[in-house]
């Protein structure tokens, strides 16, 4: 297999001869540049009519938009907000039907009499063949909540299948569930609490994740600085509305029947209330072990120990693969409990193959205490700790003698992580351990807010 690069090098050398092959293996090179967008636009100016027609619908597949409310046509050309109209491109078919992911930036006062707003419905529903949309609402003051702006975008698109909703501010003003696309992704960060109100009718989610704190400041140091010369219209508050999704309600109704993956973090300071924490504590105490379908379970909120004791013994299920929850206190003194307790969840939890432990600071004399717990996962292959790069002089050493140690308590281990660093066990025919060797430390993808849909 060749990378994309390697592709280009081939290709411009023997530009003419590419062009004197057949369509479909023509076809078949460009299509593998696929996400080398500025590969496609160079074949596109390549001067040959069979390249242009291959290599220019590949550049409208994820596309940006940014739509002015206030303005009936916008053309903002700044950094990568570069944009072009969204009611002149879906004017021209093919590129409407050619858009697979576009980003749109939403800004100025929303009203839905605004004659924009028909043209917009007319523009989006021409993107016919969407997998995901990034929608970003920072910059957008509501004067009329009946429908939500949010509300008319989703049901302009009905075949979206992932959706990425960034700084939507609803106000205080409770918003109805609608029919909304058949929805398998989602992803909010923030949004007003009541916002979850609307996903109450999607059935379908597999990956559900959810994204709180200070969104004036997120908005501030990363959009307005760089992309924008207006202002934060957005919600910035202690709650992403957790409680209007994790309920009994749409439990017993089967929302959460194909859920996979559920991710929910926390931006605010150590010192300031997350009142999420709460809604998952009870949902965890009221319908224990209820999310039935789940692999992935990151809840990266300051739970205290007593919290996380509840969330570990309530949110967990046989199923689960990846797991990280994350407490306010992470020495080994604080969190010695949570292994040493008599509880059942270790031994549930036999389909578990990496986790997350919030721990620093452990050392060798410590490692057969957690591993008393830690036995029961026989499908253990990857075990992760909070960075402790300052918790000791000599880290390196520790962290090698803690590896070798769990290696041997947990015949499944392939890898021990912190921050920045890694070991990986060896093993001889066995299953022995061998010897550790240090790794440079690459952080998973599951960890990550959004790893398959970030904006």
């Amino acid at each position: 297999m060749h990378d994309s690069s390697s592709v280009v090098v081939f290709i411009f050398p023997l530009m003419s001869s590419l062009a004197e092959l057949p369509e479909e293996l023509i076809t078949t090179i460009v299509h593998s540049l696929s996400s080398d967008k500025q590969s496609l636009l160079n074949l596109c100016l390549a001067g040959n009519h069979i390249l242009l027609a291959i290599a220019r619908p590949l550049t409208w597949r994820e596309v940006t938009f940014h739509v002015d409310l206030d303005e009936w046509i916008s053309f903002d050309d700044i950094d990568w907000w570069t944009t072009r109209s969204i009611f002149h491109f879906t004017a021209d078919q093919k590129r409407a039907k050619s858009v697979i992911s576009p980003r749109i930036k939403f800004s100025g006062i929303y009203n839905y009499g605004q004659p924009i707003i028909g043209l917009l419905q007319e523009s989006l529903k021409k993107l016919t063949n969407l997998n995901h949309a990034y929608l970003s609402f920072f910059e957008v003051f509501s004067t009329d909540g009946t429908p939500s702006l949010l509300e008319v975008v989703l049901q302009s698109l009905p075949s979206l299948k992932s959706v990425y909703v960034d700084g939507y501010g609803a106000g205080e003003e409770p918003i109805a569930p609608i029919e909304l696309p058949p929805l398998k992704s989602l992803v909010t960060s923030y949004c007003s609490p009541n916002v979850a109100e609307l996903w109450a009718s999607a059935r379908n989610l597999e990956v559900m994740e959810l994204c709180g704190g200070y969104g004036a400041r997120y908005y501030w140091e990363n959009i307005h600085k760089l992309h924008s010369s207006r202002s934060f219209m957005g919600y910035d508050g202690e709650t992403m509305g957790t409680g209007y999704i994790l309920n009994e309600g749409l439990l017993h109704a089967g929302y959460f029947n194909h859920l996979r993956r559920l991710h929910i973090v926390s931006e605010l300071d150590e010192n300031e209330e997350c009142l999420d924490i709460a809604h998952i504590v009870e949902f965890s105490t009221l319908c224990p072990n209820s999310l039935t379908s789940l692999e992935e379970l990151i809840l990266e909120l300051p739970f205290t120990i007593p919290e996380y004791e509840v969330v570990l013994d309530g949110m967990t299920v046989p199923g689960l693969r990846r797991l990280m929850v994350k407490l306010q206190d992470t020495a080994f003194g604080y969190i010695e409990t949570i292994f040493t307790s008599p509880r059942r969840t270790w031994e549930r939890l036999t389909s578990l193959e990496e986790f997350w432990l919030p721990l620093e600071g452990l050392r060798e004399a410590e490692v057969g205490i957690i591993c008393l717990a830690l036995s029961h996962l026989k499908n253990l292959k990857c075990l992760y700790f909070e960075e402790n790069r300052e918790y000791y002089a000599d880290v390196d050493h520790m962290a090698e003698g803690v590896t070798m140690h769990l290696g041997a308590h947990l015949p499944q281990l392939d890898g021990v992580y912190w921050n920045y660093y890694s070991f990986k066990v060896l093993r001889d025919q066995e299953g022995m351990v061998k010897s550790v060797i240090k790794q440079e430390y690459q952080k998973p993808k599951w960890q990550t807010f959004s790893p398959t849909t970030a904006a």
